[in-house]
């Protein structure tokens, strides 16, 4: 507990010496949804421009203007809001305490009123504490959430890498997420986790380089400098953290692990064969996961590596493949969420080979039911590992669990209809964790 309470002070320390704290992004407290045809009709709309309010939150910023569920909202500032998507960007870009002004439609009326965001909510548990804090990085400044047991912690730390997308893991209005479920339970089982957001992402937007327009590598290398930084100012010693790498997450903890010693890994729901032959076969489970004949499986597969290759190897835009054959502009549309550079990157990557360069302990995990990943890569993962440093790597398949660590128990409910985190991941985790020390 005391080693806890020294890294915490020193952090608290750092922030008055970096000269940085990043400000609570704004929280506006709505539920909403885009305007469809039967909303316009019934509400005698001239235009579909606005979104619909179907929930205020208590003791927001939404309640506290005096928004109702009905009212449609047309503008922030100067912002109209023409879709949902509009509006979470645009309210997410802005800071906590700054005015703003809006004009919302209600019972055919057009209102206008002004007020003041307030800061997004933070993570509260009886049992837990959890300190927001944050590390400049390669690509800027990054929210860092550190969350810890109030009976006192065994001093080793896990950080936690997120996967291919752009999201947040900074989420307070619901604890129930996979990931924070995870990370309570280890810090209950008496270890300190650390989540590093990932660039530009929920309060770090516009501290620094947006998610989407940065590369595989760049964003792996925010990461080192923020594990390098914080261990650093701590006095933190090599055996004391561990990386859990979820997703694409698992793929950049062994390049982390080769610029920061490490105690151990662990790898959930991750890649383990090149790039295209991973697609190859999760598109395979993709079908199973629909449901589809063998022979339409065939076709999609087919069809859908014939995309990848246009994109990957002959390095078409989304644009010019779907020239090619219209199905790619719906089958290469997931990349577009990172950048070029990120998914050449990710394509250019050697899974055997970045491992190799790691020669401590791994835990490499998959969810038996997750249709997003392939069973075949953790056993590839395992084998090279091994190969590599025999006896070093560890294969765990776990029952009834999906991609994002929810429960379910075959591919067609993971597609469909997952239930809660599925908490026999976390018994796995704690458990090699407990062997390692």
């Amino acid at each position: 507990m005391k080693k806890l309470l020294a890294f915490l002070s020193i952090l608290a320390i750092a922030h008055s010496a970096f000269g940085q704290e990043l400000v609570r992004r704004s929280f506006l407290g709505i539920q909403m949804e885009n305007l469809n045809d039967d909303v316009i009709r019934i509400m005698g709309l001239k235009s579909g421009n606005g979104v619909l309010i179907n929930n205020v939150i208590p003791n927001s910023t939404a309640s506290a203007v005096g928004f109702n569920t009905g009212d449609i909202l047309l503008k922030i500032n100067d912002q109209t809001i023409n879709s949902t998507a509009d509006a979470v960007r645009y309210v997410g870009a802005q800071k906590s305490n700054t005015s703003f002004t809006y004009q919302i439609l209600r019972d055919k009326k057009i209102i206008e009123g002004k007020g003041t965001f307030m800061p997004y909510p933070k993570e509260t548990y009886p049992d837990l504490s959890v300190t927001y804090t944050e590390v400049k990085t390669t690509t800027g400044v990054q929210r860092v959430i550190i969350t810890e047991s109030k009976k006192g912690s065994n001093g080793a730390l896990v950080v936690f890498i997120g996967g291919l997308g752009c999201y947040s893991l900074d989420s307070p209005l619901d604890t129930s997420r996979s990931e924070l479920q995870l990370l309570n339970m280890l810090a209950r089982s008496g270890y300190t986790t650390i989540r590093i957001e990932k660039p530009g992402i929920g309060d770090g937007a516009g501290y620094s380089k947006p998610c989407n327009e940065i590369g595989f590598h760049e964003e792996t290398a925010g990461y080192i400098d923020a594990i390098a930084y914080m261990k650093e100012q701590a006095g933190l010693k090599d055996k004391d953290i561990y990386i859990i790498g979820h997703s694409m997450g698992g793929a950049m903890a062994p390049l982390i692990a080769a610029k920061i010693d490490v105690k151990g890994i662990i790898a959930y729901g991750t890649i383990g064969s090149n790039f295209m032959e991973y697609l190859l076969k999760t598109r395979r489970t993709i079908g199973e996961a629909y449901d589809w004949p063998a022979e339409e499986t065939d076709a999609y597969v087919k069809d859908y590596c014939e995309c990848a290759s246009f994109y990957f190897i002959e390095k078409m835009s989304v644009e010019q493949a779907a020239q090619r054959k219209a199905d790619c502009r719906d089958y290469l549309s997931v990349f577009e969420a990172r950048s070029r550079k990120y998914n050449d990157e990710l394509y250019a990557l050697n899974p055997a080979a970045i491992w190799k360069e790691y020669k401590g302990r791994s835990l490499i995990a998959y969810g038996k039911s997750d249709f997003i990943a392939s069973q075949e890569d953790h056993e590839i993962l395992e084998r090279a590992i091994n190969q590599f440093y025999p006896g070093m790597a560890t294969l765990a398949l776990i029952e009834g669990a999906d991609h994002g660590m929810y429960s379910a128990s075959s591919f067609q409910q993971a597609r469909s209809n997952p239930g809660g985190y599925n908490s026999r991941i976390g018994s796995v985790f704690v458990e090699w964790l407990r062997k390692q020390s």
